[in-house]
């Protein structure tokens, strides 16, 4: 494997990293509060806690569901170009660029560009 190669793969998978942190973590956070919370030793009412919880599962379902259906439009569009942005991956290129290009360009900013930093004072 050269320095070509290695850059190459290290780029797919801050991708595949940047993905999962954009689609999975999200679902997952929503899985625990669902089922997997449990209620403090010193909650009053652990059944209204619990009810709660899934409010507040419910609420970030409904928060959640037009990026999940922006990425599937986003997605499918890209797949009709067939853009490959990861050529060194045969198979695994174009499905990474569809999914890259369905999140939209504040994902891409995010790859491309470290967050900005507050300026520093130069006294």
């Amino acid at each position: 494997m050269d320095i070509g190669q290695l850059g190459a793969l290290l780029a797919v998978a801050f991708v595949i990293y940047r993905l999962t942190d954009a689609i999975i973590k999200p679902l997952a956070e929503v899985a625990n509060l669902w089922w997997f919370w449990q209620p403090d030793a010193e909650e009053a009412d652990p059944v209204a806690a619990k009810a709660k919880a899934k409010a507040v599962a419910i609420k970030r379902i409904l928060d959640l569901w037009p990026q999940y259906l922006t990425i599937l439009i986003g997605s499918g569009a890209t797949a009709f170009t067939r853009l490959n942005a990861f050529p060194q991956f045969y198979e695994l290129g174009q499905p990474l660029t569809c999914l890259v290009a369905g999140l939209g360009p504040s994902f891409i900013f995010d790859l491309v560009k470290s967050r900005p930093s507050l300026p520093q004072s130069t006294a």
